[in-house]
Parts: C-alpha cells; structure tokens; sequence
C-alpha cells in the first residue's frame, strides 16, 4: 500500500497565479433626460498576476464587441480607473422594459478578460442596466 499525504507545516505549491477581476459598480447612467444616449463605466477595473505579469485586460460588450484593450508593460497589477474612459462607453438607453425589466432600459450584457504572461486567464461577468429613454 502506498498513501501520499500534503506537508503539515501548510506549505503551498508554487505554482502560478491569477487573480480574479475586481470590478465593482457597473453603472449605466443618461447625461441628459429625454435622450436615448447612454454610457456604461465601471468605478474600476483590477487584477493581478504576481510573480508573472499582466499582458492585457480587454472589455468586451457582447451586443457591440471589444470596446477596450489594456495593455501591460512588465507589471505585475493593472488597475484602470473610471476616468480612463472619459464619460464611458456609449449606448442607446432604449425604451422602457427593453431589456427585460419594465421600469428600465436596454439591458447590456459585458465581459472583463484578462490574461498574465504564463498565459493564464481570469474573466468577470455581468449585465449593465440603463435607464429607459422616456421621450
């Protein structure tokens, strides 16, 4: 019989690692009333690879396409701020229950990826709620 067992003292593998995507507060907002233009921003965007790098961080809005790319120059980190896309990215707010809820607009599904220099990826996942345009 042969038994393996893990070392007592709580030693980890040394493997490679890749945080998963913080990215809190999606928020869809309309600048100005009675107009069917919106933007979806996120507060921030982070993640990290430490020891390996970070090669890039792309968003995605699945209706529109990669709308971002980010890329990463020997960092082992990326943080993108909201101000580093202006107002955010542009979309129609849509007529009330478009996207399913009817006291709101379109709904926007959206991808966050990220991939390190060890070519491992993480992925973050959500839908973007904008509020209806009420002419």
């Amino acid at each position: 019989m042969r038994e393996v067992t893990a070392p007592s003292e709580g030693i980890a593998p040394d493997a490679p690692d890749i945080s998963f995507i913080d990215s809190p507060s999606v928020t869809c907002y309309q600048p100005v009333p009675r107009q069917d233009v919106c933007y979806i921003n996120w507060y921030y965007m982070s993640v990290d690879a430490y020891p390996d790098y970070m090669i890039a961080m792309t968003v995605t809005i699945n209706s529109i396409g990669t709308i971002a790319r980010i890329g990463g120059f020997f960092q082992t980190s990326m943080y993108v701020p909201y101000n580093m896309f202006g107002d955010g990215f542009k979309v129609a707010c849509g007529p009330l229950g478009a996207g399913g809820v009817p006291t709101l607009g379109n709904a926007y599904s959206w991808t966050i990826n990220a991939r390190d220099s060890n070519n491992l990826k993480s992925a973050n996942y959500g839908t973007a709620y904008c509020p209806a345009s009420i002419p």
